[in-house]
């Protein structure tokens, strides 16, 4: 045995490696370690995807459990649900849910909507303050505030309403129209003056007409023209965050972040509205738009 010792020494001496080297560079709980840390990791992995599977699977369950028999989309994109078609919006595919049926659903980032486009179940909706409420989309209340009135319900709702019936009196709808009239004729002469044989877009265009008209209809002269060119551009940033479908976070970049800093400008110009308002019919001015009728009353 010790010679065998011996020709083990030699042997490792003569090829250059030290003998603690030759004797220790074994380590059998270095295989240990290595295999456990081998099997702890696909543990992991495997533990992840099977959360994130059932998290999937459970989404899914969910969401038809939900939808039952409505119509709509037998199953959701994970997570993002509907959000893609809100990147390129149609009205081809609005009308085809509209037309799927009186009551159709969709769900976005895990949001269950339920859609109505029957006059029957919206005024069942309008009419059951208790059981449903009108959002017109998720991320109205977020851009238009909760307080806002298209949001009350119940008898504070019946309350407002009966207060905004005095604003549509006959006299005071043909002072309205007087602002009507004035800006329709100004626009169907400048349409007549730029009309052109070749195809243009015409929504935009009427889109300037309708809110003139609503501003000087609500605001009257309390507006400078400049404020509502600006208001009328803010308002269309509200309109694009309004789609049906839409991102729902209002972090900073997207169509509700962009519509809530709009409201915000809005705000400040028709505000100062309804104070020069105030300060002409307190000095005894006639009414002549429908916030100084408000003011009045």
């Amino acid at each position: 045995m010790a010679s065998v010792l011996q020709r083990a020494r030699d042997f490792t001496t003569s090829a250059g490696v030290p003998l603690s080297t030759a004797v220790s560079s074994f380590n059998p709980s270095d295989v240990g370690s290595g295999l456990f840390s081998d099997v702890s990791g696909r543990a992991w992995l495997a533990t992840g995807l099977v959360v994130a599977g059932s998290l999937l699977v459970l989404e899914q369950t969910v969401y038809r459990m939900k939808k039952k028999h409505l119509p709509g989309a037998s199953w959701t994109i994970p997570v993002i649900g509907k959000f893609a078609d809100s990147l390129n919006p149609t009205l081809e595919g609005y009308k085809k849910q509209w037309d799927s049926g009186a009551l159709s659903a969709v769900s976005v980032f895990n949001i269950f909507i339920v859609i109505a486009s029957s006059n029957e179940y919206a005024r069942k909706i309008f009419n059951s303050p208790m059981f449903a409420e009108p959002c017109l989309v998720a991320s109205a209340k977020q851009v238009l505030l909760k307080e806002n009135w298209v949001f009350l319900t119940g008898k504070v709702h019946s309350d407002y309403r009966r207060v905004l019936n005095q604003l549509f009196t006959r006299k005071a709808l043909g002072m309205y129209l007087v602002h009507q009239d004035a800006i329709s004729r100004k626009y169907f002469a400048e349409w007549l003056q730029n009309a052109s044989s070749e195809h243009r877009e015409s929504m935009l265009t009427m889109r300037n007409l309708n809110m003139e008209a609503s501003l000087r209809v609500f605001c009257g002269r309390h507006i400078p023209t400049e404020a509502a060119y600006e208001i009328s551009d803010k308002y269309w940033l509200i309109t694009k965050a309004l789609e049906l479908v839409n991102f729902p976070l209002a972090i900073p970049g997207t169509k509700v972040w962009n519509a809530i800093q709009a409201r915000k400008a809005a705000m400040i110009y028709l505000t100062d509205a309804a104070r020069k308002s105030k300060i002409a019919m307190a000095a005894g001015q006639e009414p002549e738009c429908l916030i100084d009728e408000w003011v009045k009353e």
